[in-house]
């Protein structure tokens, strides 16, 4: 994100970025923390969120367990487990060969902190950069019914925000390209939105 948000001092202006599952979590969330940590640095006019985790707190984690059996590549003990990294909280060796990786705890002011659980933050940051946001979700994800909550949230604020729905997906399908018929569609989608966006924004500049 760094990276991304340095380009426009190199002239390339405002970018783009591109990123799956816990990489999508992080670029929402480091939105959070961007006017803090670095204003002087302009923020990325679009960001493509793909399958990713928006909450820590798991609001829907019954739907997430329903889901579960239709899932081929994600379950919601290897969430917990990521979670959990991702946090930098301890992870006792017994808890993940039991399978109670779920009873370890995080701290209630990560899952509370949008720079870690975006959902928990207000969405009028996205709309205040001027960043248009792709989510990218997948049907048969476990993290569907999370991600389907916070679109309904950004929406409501009045975000930019472009919905795709992979029917009968699993996480992260269009990384797959052409594992399936679907797989290559999502991509398309996601290459047409960014060309898209790129190119209204670039005319607003020039307009400007």
């Amino acid at each position: 994100m760094d990276d991304v948000c340095q380009a426009t001092t190199n002239g390339l202006g405002p970018q783009p970025v591109t990123y799956h599952s816990a990489g999508g979590l992080i670029c929402l969330g480091l939105m959070h923390e961007l006017p803090k940590a670095s204003p002087t640095l302009a923020p990325p006019h679009q960001i493509v969120a793909i399958c990713t985790c928006p909450d820590l707190s798991l609001p829907n984690r019954e739907r997430m367990l329903a889901i579960e059996p239709c899932d081929n590549s994600l379950t919601t003990e290897i969430c917990y487990l990521g979670m959990r990294i991702y946090t930098g909280v301890d992870i006792p060796p017994s808890s993940v060969q039991a399978g109670t990786i779920h009873t370890v705890p995080i701290p209630p002011s990560k899952v509370l902190d949008p720079c870690y659980s975006p959902a928990q933050g207000d969405p009028a940051v996205f709309r205040e950069a001027g960043t248009k946001l792709v989510i990218v979700n997948a049907e048969w994800d476990v993290l569907f019914p999370d991600a389907e909550q916070y679109v309904q949230k950004l929406a409501r604020a009045g975000v930019d925000v472009t919905y795709i729905i992979g029917q009968k997906q699993f996480h992260c399908f269009p990384v797959a390209l052409d594992a399936s018929p679907e797989c290559r569609i999502a991509a398309d989608l996601i290459v047409e939105s960014v060309v898209r966006n790129g190119e209204a924004f670039h005319q607003r500049k020039k307009s400007q």
